[in-house]
């Protein structure tokens, strides 16, 4: 029996082998009355199989790192040189990632001399969370207080619920949509202008309404008199 066994240890000897790795076994006649070639074959000692496993998982997005961890199957120690991959879009690297997406997790155990190579995946979904920007603005306003260059009055505000560690959603400005009809008497949409730079949120956007009134004015008039004639 000859070979190279995983740990890099030469054997060469007549007894069968029992260390896992591929080896050359010679059988040959030696001496007597009768002579043979000698009969050539691979002998295989496969190395243990390494039940190494993964779970899926799932979790909302919360600023913070969430890796998975592989396991043995069987309930065995896991081998101590599991190595982490994790792959998404525009995402590659051995560190958990923390932004919302789905993402590849792969677990590579390189075996050693009795242990095989083993390598296990499971997926993990960090799900984004829901956002409002809430747009507020004057009920309403009375015709001739806002025009097409001077809507202060319109007291356009907004305010955004639904992030956590003091996260930017984006650009936000409130702006009012004005159409043919204003800045005559009517009913107007405030909403905002958003562009969004954090993608670990759904964001909705809550209109209001803004009514445009009509303005009060005094109308006089003076008495006449007249002089009947026939």
């Amino acid at each position: 029996y000859v070979g190279t066994t995983y740990a890099g240890d030469v054997i060469a000897q007549e007894e069968p082998v029992t260390v896992p790795s591929i080896y050359t076994e010679t059988v040959y006649i030696l001496g007597g009355n009768y002579w043979a070639d000698p009969i050539i074959r691979a002998y295989t000692i496969n190395r243990i199989e390494t039940p190494l496993a993964m779970d899926d998982l799932t979790v909302p997005y919360d600023g913070e790192a969430h890796p998975i961890e592989a396991y043995m199957e069987d309930g065995s120690d896991l081998p101590e040189d599991v190595l982490y991959s994790y792959v998404g879009i525009g995402y590659l690297s051995t560190e958990a990632p923390v932004n919302a997406g789905e993402y590849l997790v792969i677990a590579y155990s390189e075996g050693d001399d009795m242990n095989a190579p083993a390598t296990a995946t499971a997926k993990l979904t960090i799900e984004k969370l829901d956002a409002v920007i809430t747009v507020t603005c004057a009920d309403e306003v009375v015709y001739g207080d806002v025009s097409m260059f001077d809507i202060s009055a319109a007291d356009l505000q907004y305010t955004v619920s639904g992030t956590i560690n003091e996260d930017k959603l984006g650009v936000i400005y409130p702006i009012l949509e004005r159409n043919m009809n204003y800045p005559n008497v009517g009913e107007y949409t405030a909403t905002a202008f958003f562009v969004q730079t954090n993608f670990n949120y759904s964001v909705t956007v809550e209109d209001a309404v803004m009514n445009i009134v009509p303005r009060e004015v005094s109308v006089t008039i003076d008495n006449i008199e007249k002089a009947y004639r026939s």
